[in-house]
């Protein structure tokens, strides 16, 4: 098994057409490796920041090198059971057909993953290298790296619960009031 075998597992459990002659499709292919990797699944493609975020030319060499068995979606790789459950919540949290939310996710989690930016560095950096983007493409596009990558742990989610209480209570006052 190679590693880009295990590209073209994950693209076809993923339902990801891998046209690489279309610019979207690679793109879609490059920043689903990046953050799929930023969340654990070892693949181990290199990435760098250029202009539409994270790439991998060694990832883009395969893909040109295995144009047919990427088509084909030929591959003996067995995905593991904790690999398809990021893949479902993947899957659940990005739309594929969204490449410019895939490419400012990516951007961001490259950011904070793997240059080690706190999250307000990481959002300037983000703001400023996909200027072409709305405010609310952008945060929106965050918004969903956070929900990938960072998985609140129980305890996380009691805290929240203890913080949030009393103002939902309040909240429900107001309501009340508002009658």
């Amino acid at each position: 098994m190679t590693k880009f075998d295990k590209v073209i597992a994950i693209l076809k459990e993923l339902g990801i057409p891998a046209d690489i002659n279309e610019f979207d499709s690679r793109l879609i292919i490059q920043k689903t490796v990046c953050l799929l990797q930023l969340r654990g699944i070892s693949i181990g493609y290199p990435f760098s920041m250029y202009i539409h975020g994270p790439y991998s030319p060694e990832l883009t060499s395969d893909y040109f090198l295995e144009k047919e068995k990427l088509q084909t979606g030929e591959t003996d790789t067995e995905l593991t059971e904790t690999e398809r459950d990021i893949l479902k919540k993947f899957s659940e949290i990005f739309n594929h057909e969204k490449p410019s939310q895939l490419e400012i996710s990516s951007t961001y989690a490259h950011f904070t993953n793997t240059l080690y930016y706190s999250s307000i560095d990481a959002i300037k950096a983000t703001r400023e290298l996909k200027s072409q983007y709305s405010q609310g493409q952008i945060a929106v596009a965050i918004s969903k790296a956070n929900q990938f990558l960072y998985s609140p742990t129980p305890d996380d989610l009691q805290i929240l619960r203890e913080e949030t209480t009393e103002w939902q209570h309040i909240g429900f006052h107001s309501l009340e009031w508002a009658e």
